[in-house]
C-alpha cells in the first residue's frame, strides 16, 4: 500500500509538471494566432506592417519564450527533479532571464565576425540556464554564470554537444510538422485542430527538459 501511495504521488507530481508544459503550449499557440490574425487584418487592409510593429511582435515573442521556457525549467528541476536550490522561485527566473540575456548578447557581438564563431559561442554559454538551477556557488554570488558555462563547456565539450541534440531535434520536428498558419484556424476556432500537437510537443519538451537537467545535474555531482 506504501508502494502505491508513492507511486500514485509520483504520477501525480509529473502529470501536473505536463500540465504546466501543455498550459505554456496553449497560451503560445494562443499568442501566435493573435499575432497571425492581426498580421491578416494589415494585409486585408493592404497595409505593410510598420518596422515598429515587426520589432514589438518579435520582441514580445521572444520575452514570452524566454519567460515561459525558464518558469518551465525551473518547475521541472524542483518538482520532477526535487533538486533543492538556495533561490526562491521568483528570484530564479529572475536570474535566468538576466544570465539569458547576457549569453545572448555575448552571442550576438560574435555574429558580426562570422556566423560560426557566434554558433560556437553560443553552445559554450547553452549551459547557462542549468548554472542559474544547480550550482550552488553561483547561487550564493560566489561565480560568474558565463564564465561558469565556458568552463563546464571546456570540461566536457562533447557532453554539451550532445546535450543540445534533444533540444535542436526537437526544433527540427516542430519546424516539419507544424502546418503553415495560414493553413490551420485559430486555436479559438478549432481546438480539437490543435489538440495532438500541443499534446505531443508539450510531451516531449517536457521530457527533453527533464533529462538534460539531470544530465547536467549529475555532471555536475561527478565534479564534486
Amino acid at each position: 500500500m506504501l508502494q502505491l501511495n508513492l507511486n500514485s504521488k509520483i504520477i501525480a507530481r509529473f502529470l501536473s509538471l505536463y500540465g504546466v508544459y501543455l498550459a505554456i503550449a496553449i497560451l503560445t499557440q494562443l499568442l501566435d494566432d493573435s499575432i497571425e490574425a492581426s498580421g491578416f487584418a494589415l494585409a486585408s487592409n493592404e497595409r505593410d506592417p510598420s518596422l515598429l510593429q515587426i520589432f514589438l511582435v518579435t520582441f514580445v515573442s521572444f520575452i514570452w519564450a524566454l519567460i515561459s521556457s525558464s518558469f518551465a525549467l525551473i518547475l521541472s528541476a524542483r518538482i520532477g527533479l526535487r533538486i533543492h536550490s538556495a533561490l526562491s522561485v521568483a528570484r530564479s527566473l529572475e536570474l535566468i532571464i538576466i544570465e539569458t540575456i547576457r549569453s545572448t548578447a555575448a552571442t550576438l557581438i560574435r555574429l558580426p565576425l562570422l556566423i560560426v564563431p557566434g554558433l560556437f559561442e553560443w553552445i559554450r554559454l547553452s549551459p547557462v540556464p542549468f548554472v542559474v538551477l544547480l550550482d550552488h556557488d553561483y547561487q550564493r554570488g560566489h561565480r560568474d554564470a558565463l564564465k561558469t558555462a565556458r568552463a563546464i563547456f571546456k570540461k566536457h565539450r562533447l557532453r554539451v554537444a550532445l546535450l543540445l541534440v534533444p533540444t535542436l531535434c526537437l526544433f527540427l520536428l516542430e519546424f516539419v510538422l507544424t502546418p503553415d498558419p495560414s493553413d490551420v484556424l485559430p486555436l479559438w476556432s478549432a481546438p480539437l485542430q490543435h489538440a495532438w500537437s500541443l499534446l505531443g510537443f508539450s510531451f516531449l519538451r517536457f521530457g527533453s527538459d527533464l533529462f538534460v537537467i539531470a544530465q547536467f545535474q549529475r555532471a555536475g555531482s561527478n565534479e564534486e
